[in-house]
C-alpha cells in the first residue's frame, strides 16, 4: 500500500515536467461583411516561427501547436485577430475590415499607394458595399457611401445613369461631372454598362493634391473605377442570381381627380366663367352622369421585374492571372412598356513574363436595350399624358366611337383633353427604344529596369455604337401623319496612351519617389439621323417603309476632342510618419485656339501621422492620428468643342432682292468664334485629419475644403444686329465653393460571435459668385455677386383672395396685388442644390446571419414642381385633369385657402411662381439587405466552399414634405422625360465553389 501511495505522489510531482501532446489545429476564416473565405491570411503560434497561411477558400491546418498556445490571425486591411487555443482542435475566424488599414494599398492617379502616405483627400469604396446595393447602375449604387459625393439620381427609368456632383458647383455654363477613370484610362461611356459584381473598387479624389495629375480634366474631381483582377491561387467559381420586383413609390400618396371629383370641379368651373354646363352646343358641356371612371395613372403605372445572373471564374498561378466574367441583367419598368436588358462579358489577364516583364489586358464587351419612356417631338408619353387625361374617357372604343376596321386597333382616341392622346394606347402602339453596343479594352505592359526604376505603358480603346429609335404608330389616330418613324444612329471611340516611368527608393528613414509621364486622348462621335412618315401597313414603322421624306427631316453631326498631357509627381517620406507630394502637369487639349491651347496645373500635399510621436503614444487612446494639407490648381475643358475656330452650317436661305426668285440657299457661320477661349481653372485648398481611437473601436475624417473656380467659359449675349444671339468667352467671373466633410467609422460590438458596425458621412456646403462682371437674368434663376449659380428667381405667391378668390403675389417691396409681374417682382427665393447630405450605415453580423441597412439624407434644397404646374391652373387647361390637391379650392367669400377658385380657361391659372416651389428635403431608407451563410460543414457536404442567401430591399420608405412621387425629380426642366424612382424587392443567393 505504501508503494502505491509513493509512486502516485511521484506522478502528480512530475506530471508538470511532462510536455503536452501537441495538438493539429485547423479551421476557416471568413470575412465579418459577407461569410466568405477569406484566402491568404497569415495564421502563426504566437512567440513561434510556427504559421501558415489559408487556401483560396479561407481553410487553414497547422501542427504542433500546444494546447495553451495563442494564435495571430493578420493580414493586411483587416483587423488581427489573437486567439487562445484551449485545446481546440478546429477554430473558426471571423475577421473584420481595419477602418484605418493604414497599410491598405489604395488607387490613386497613375498607380497605386499605401493609404498612409496619401496626402489629399481620398475615399474609397470596396466591392462589398457596391455589390451589397443591388443596383443595374454602378453611380446609383454608391449614393450616400461618400462625404462630399452627390449622386444625382432623379431618373428611375431601368438602365438610367445617374450623374455625380464632387464638392458642388465650380462652373456656370462648363460640365460640372467628374472625370470617370476605369482601370487607369479616362472613360467616356456610360456607367450603366459596368456591372457592379465585377468591380472591385470605386475611390474618389476630391482635393487638387490627389487630382492633379490628371490636370486639365480633374477640376470636378476624379472617380476611380477598378474592376476585379485574378489570383494566383486555384481557380475560384462564383454564381450570384438575384430575382424580384419593383413598385413606384407615392410617400404622400399624389394623385389626380377621379371623375366624380373632375365633373364637380370644372362644372363649377365653367358656371364661374358665366357658361351653362348642361348646354350642348356651348362648348363647355358636361353632364352630371358620367359612364366612366378611368385611373388613367394606375393604367400607366404597372408592378416590374427585377433579374441579375452573374458568372465568374478567377484563379491562376505565380506566373499567369486571370478574372472573367459573364452577367445578365433585367429590369421591367414601373412604366408601362419600359425595361432594360444588359449582357455583360469581362476577360482580365495578367502574366509574369520574367522578373523584369509583365503584360496584362483587359477585353469587355456589352450590350444593351432599353425601352424608354415615349416622348418623341413634345408628344404626350404613356406616363406624362395619364396626368391630364380626362377620368370619363374610357381606355377602349366604345361602338360608336370606332370609325372604321382597324381604326385604332380599338383604342378610344375621341378624348377631348389632352390632345386626344390614349396613354395606354401610347405603349402599346408606340415605341421608343435604345440599343446599344459596346467595348472598353485594355493593354498594358511593364518593365523593371532596375529593382528602383519601372516602366509602364497603357493602351485603351473604347468603341460604342448606339441606335435610338423612336415610333409612332399607323393607327395611333392621335397622330395625323399615318405613322412616323426616327432613328438615329451614333457610333463613338476614344483611344488613350499613358507611358509613364517610376523611380522609387528606400533608405533606413526616407523614401524618395518620382513618377514621369505622357498621356494622350482622343475622342471621335459620329451621328446621322432620319425621319420618315406616312406608312402604307399599319406594323411595319421602320423608317425604310416611310413615304414622305425630305432633306430637313435627315441630320448628321460630327464631335471630337483630343488632348495631351506630360506630367510628373514626387514624394517623399521620412521615418514613414511625414509625407510631402508635389505634383505637375501641362496640357494641351483641341477646345482651344493654337495660342491659348495650353495649360499648367499643379499641386502640393503634405501628412503628417502624429500618432507615431511619443506624446501622442502616451495618450492610449489615440491608435492612430494623422493631418493633411493640400493645394493646387485643375482645369476644366468641358463645355464643347470647335468654338474657337468659325464654323458653318449648310442650306441657309438669303436674299439678293425682293421676291421668292431672289432667294438663294447657300453656306452660313453657325457661331461667332474666339480663338482667346483657355482653360477654366479650379484653385483648391483642403486640410483634413484622420483618426482612429479607443482600440480601433472608432475611426474617421474630418476635411475643410476653399475652392475657388476662375476664368469661367461663360455665353455672353450679343446685339441681334452682328447676326448672333451670343459669343463664348471667359469671363472674369469668380465662384467660391467652401464645405466640411466627416466621415465616421465604429465599432459598438465586436466579439467572436457579433459585430456590429457604424459607418456615417456628412457633408456640408455653402457657394458664392464673389466676382461676376454684369448681373444675369434667366427666366428662373439670377447670377449676381454675392449670391449662388443655382439659386431660384421667382416672385412670391401670396395665397389666396378670401374676398374674390384670385391669387395673390408679391411685389418686390414686400406689397400683396393680384397684378402678376413675373420680371420685376421676382426675388431669390431658394437653391437647387442642398446644403447637407449624408448616409448612415449599420452592417451587423451574428454567427453567419448578416443584416445592414442603410439611411440617406439631403436637406436644404428646394425644386420647382412642374408637374404640379401643369395640373393646377385653376380651370384654365379645361378639360385635362387636375392634380386632386384643387378640391381645396376656394368656393365663397371668406374662404381660406392657398388654391384660387375655378375660372374655365383661366389666363392666369399656371404662372410661374412660388407657388409650385417645394422643398426636396428628404430622408430615405436606401438599402436593406438581410443575408445567411451557411456554416462549412454544410457546404462542404455539399462539394461547396461558399454558399449564401438574402434578401435586399431599395427605396424602402421615404420622408419628404414633397408631395410628388419623388423629390430627386423634381426639378427636372421636363416632366415628360422624369421617371420616379422606384422600390425594389430583390431574394438571391451566392454559391462559390
Amino acid at each position: 500500500m505504501a508503494k502505491i501511495l509513493l509512486f502516485s505522489m511521484l506522478v502528480v510531482l512530475l506530471t508538470p515536467l511532462v510536455p503536452a501532446q501537441d495538438l493539429t489545429v485547423s479551421g476557416r476564416v471568413s470575412a465579418q461583411e459577407d461569410g466568405t473565405g477569406l484566402p491568404g491570411i497569415n495564421v502563426i503560434v504566437k512567440g513561434t516561427t510556427i504559421g501558415t497561411t489559408t487556401d483560396v477558400d479561407g481553410n487553414y491546418r497547422i501542427s504542433q501547436v500546444q494546447p495553451n498556445a495563442v494564435m495571430i490571425f493578420s493580414s493586411i486591411g483587416y483587423v488581427s485577430e489573437e486567439v487562445e487555443v484551449n485545446g481546440r482542435s478546429v477554430i473558426d475566424v471571423v475577421m473584420v475590415r481595419d477602418i484605418t488599414a493604414l497599410e491598405e494599398v489604395v488607387v490613386v492617379a497613375f498607380g497605386t499607394s499605401q493609404k498612409a502616405a496619401v496626402t489629399g483627400a481620398l475615399e474609397s469604396i470596396k466591392s462589398e458595399d457596391i455589390i451589397r446595393q443591388q443596383q443595374a447602375n454602378v453611380s446609383k449604387a454608391i449614393q450616400g457611401l461618400v462625404p462630399g459625393l452627390q449622386v444625382l439620381d432623379g431618373n428611375g427609368q431601368p438602365g438610367s445613369a445617374g450623374g455625380f456632383l464632387i464638392r458642388g458647383i465650380g462652373s456656370l455654363e462648363a460640365g460640372n461631372g467628374p472625370l470617370i477613370v476605369v482601370d487607369g484610362a479616362v472613360f467616356n461611356g456610360s456607367l450603366s454598362q459596368l456591372n457592379a459584381s465585377d468591380i472591385e473598387s470605386i475611390n474618389v479624389l476630391k482635393d487638387a493634391s490627389s487630382a492633379a495629375l490628371y490636370g486639365s480634366r480633374a477640376g470636378n474631381g476624379v472617380v476611380l473605377v477598378t474592376t476585379k483582377q485574378g489570383t494566383d491561387r486555384e481557380t475560384t467559381y462564383t454564381i450570384n442570381a438575384q430575382a424580384g420586383f419593383t413598385e413606384t413609390l407615392n410617400p404622400n400618396d399624389f394623385r389626380v381627380m377621379n371623375t366624380a371629383e373632375y365633373v364637380e370641379y370644372y362644372r363649377e368651373a365653367i358656371i364661374n366663367s358665366g357658361q351653362d354646363p348642361d348646354d350642348t352646343g356651348s362648348g363647355f358641356f358636361l353632364p352630371v352622369n358620367q359612364e366612366f371612371d378611368t385611373d388613367w395613372i394606375e393604367e400607366a403605372l404597372q408592378t416590374g421585374t427585377f433579374n441579375k445572373y452573374d458568372f465568374t471564374a478567377s484563379g491562376g498561378n505565380e506566373k499567369t492571372s486571370f478574372f472573367s466574367s459573364l452577367g445578365y441583367f433585367y429590369q421591367e419598368g414601373t412604366i408601362l412598356a419600359t425595361d432594360f436588358e444588359r449582357v455583360n462579358g469581362t476577360l482580365n489577364l495578367k502574366h509574369q513574363a520574367s522578373d523584369k516583364f509583365d503584360l496584362g489586358g483587359k477585353i469587355q464587351v456589352t450590350y444593351s436595350s432599353a425601352d424608354n419612356l415615349i416622348s418623341e417631338g413634345g408628344r404626350s408619353g404613356q406616363f406624362s399624358g395619364a396626368f391630364e387625361t380626362a377620368p370619363t374617357e374610357p381606355i377602349f372604343a366604345t361602338p360608336d366611337l370606332i370609325g372604321g376596321p382597324d381604326e385604332g386597333a380599338g383604342y378610344n382616341f375621341e378624348i377631348p383633353s389632352n390632345a386626344r392622346h390614349n396613354p395606354v394606347a401610347t405603349a402599346v402602339l408606340n415605341s421608343n427604344t435604345t440599343e446599344t453596343w459596346a467595348t472598353n479594352n485594355n493593354f498594358n505592359l511593364g518593365y523593371n529596369f532596375t529593382p528602383e526604376i519601372r516602366g509602364e505603358a497603357l493602351a485603351n480603346y473604347y468603341f460604342f455604337s448606339t441606335t435610338n429609335r423612336e415610333t409612332i404608330g399607323k393607327l395611333y389616330r392621335a397622330e395625323t401623319d399615318d405613322g412616323t418613324a426616327v432613328e438615329e444612329r451614333i457610333t463613338g471611340n476614344t483611344f488613350n496612351f499613358i507611358g509613364t516611368l517610376a523611380y522609387k527608393k528606400e533608405l533606413e528613414n526616407h523614401g524618395f519617389g518620382l513618377k514621369l509621364g505622357f498621356e494622350n486622348t482622343r475622342q471621335r462621335l459620329n451621328s446621322l439621323d432620319v425621319t420618315t412618315n406616312n406608312f402604307t401597313f399599319p406594323n411595319l414603322n421602320a423608317v425604310g417603309f416611310g413615304n414622305n421624306v425630305v432633306l430637313q427631316d435627315i441630320g448628321s453631326d460630327f464631335e471630337g476632342l483630343s488632348v495631351a498631357g506630360f506630367f510628373g509627381r514626387v514624394n517623399y517620406s521620412f521615418r514613414d510618419k511625414l509625407f510631402f507630394e508635389g505634383s505637375i502637369r501641362r496640357d494641351g487639349a483641341s477646345n482651344f485656339g493654337p495660342d491659348t491651347r495650353w495649360g499648367t496645373f499643379g499641386a502640393v500635399g503634405m501628412s503628417y501621422i502624429l500618432s507615431e510621436e511619443q506624446f501622442i503614444k502616451d495618450l492610449s487612446f489615440f491608435n492612430h492620428l494623422k493631418l493633411r494639407v493640400s493645394y493646387g490648381s485643375s482645369g476644366n475643358n468641358n463645355f464643347g468643342q470647335f468654338l474657337w475656330r468659325d464654323l458653318y452650317k449648310p442650306d441657309v436661305i438669303f436674299t439678293t432682292g425682293p421676291g421668292p426668285e431672289n432667294a438663294n440657299s447657300g453656306v452660313g457661320t453657325l457661331d461667332p468664334s474666339n480663338p482667346n477661349l483657355r482653360w477654366e481653372k479650379n484653385l483648391q485648398f483642403d486640410a483634413g485629419v484622420d483618426f482612429t481611437i479607443f482600440d480601433n473601436k472608432v475611426s474617421g475624417s474630418l476635411d475643410y475644403f476653399r475652392r475657388v473656380s476662375q476664368d469661367l467659359l461663360f455665353a455672353k449675349p450679343l446685339s441681334l444686329t452682328t447676326g448672333f444671339e451670343e459669343v463664348i468667352v471667359n469671363s472674369d467671373a469668380e465662384i467660391l465653393n467652401t464645405g466640411i466633410e466627416v466621415s465616421l467609422g465604429l465599432f459598438p460590438v465586436r466579439n467572436d460571435d457579433f459585430v456590429w458596425r457604424v459607418d456615417a458621412n456628412f457633408a456640408f456646403y455653402n457657394q458664392e459668385i464673389t466676382s461676376i462682371p454684369d448681373e444675369v437674368v434667366f427666366t428662373t434663376n439670377i447670377w449676381q455677386e454675392g449670391g449662388r449659380s443655382d439659386n431660384w428667381y421667382l416672385q412670391r405667391y401670396a395665397g389666396v383672395d378670401p374676398n374674390t378668390g384670385d391669387a395673390l403675389f408679391l411685389t418686390a417691396d414686400e406689397v400683396s396685388t393680384t397684378d402678376y409681374n413675373g420680371d420685376e417682382d421676382r426675388v431669390i427665393v431658394g437653391q437647387r442644390t442642398p446644403d447637407t447630405y449624408g448616409g448612415i450605415t449599420n452592417a451587423l453580423e451574428y454567427k453567419g446571419i448578416s443584416l445592414s441597412f442603410m439611411f440617406y439624407y439631403s436637406f436644404g434644397s428646394d425644386g420647382y414642381f412642374n408637374l404640379a404646374q401643369d395640373l393646377s391652373t385653376d380651370g384654365g387647361s379645361f378639360p385635362a385633369n387636375q392634380w386632386s390637391n384643387v378640391l381645396n379650392r376656394w368656393q365663397q367669400p371668406g374662404d381660406i385657402t392657398d388654391v384660387p377658385r375655378a375660372l374655365v380657361n383661366n389666363p392666369n391659372g399656371d404662372l410661374v411662381s412660388t407657388r409650385y416651389l417645394y422643398d426636396e428635403s428628404f430622408i430615405r431608407l436606401q438599402n436593406v439587405s438581410l443575408g445567411y451563410s451557411l456554416p462549412k460543414a454544410i457546404t462542404g457536404k455539399l462539394g461547396m466552399s461558399a454558399i449564401s442567401v438574402n434578401v435586399t430591399g431599395q427605396n424602402l420608405w421615404i420622408s419628404t414634405d414633397f408631395p410628388g412621387y419623388d423629390p430627386t425629380s423634381a426639378s427636372n426642366s421636363n416632366f415628360d422625360e422624369s421617371y420616379p424612382l422606384a422600390r425594389t424587392i430583390t431574394f438571391g443567393v451566392n454559391l462559390s465553389f
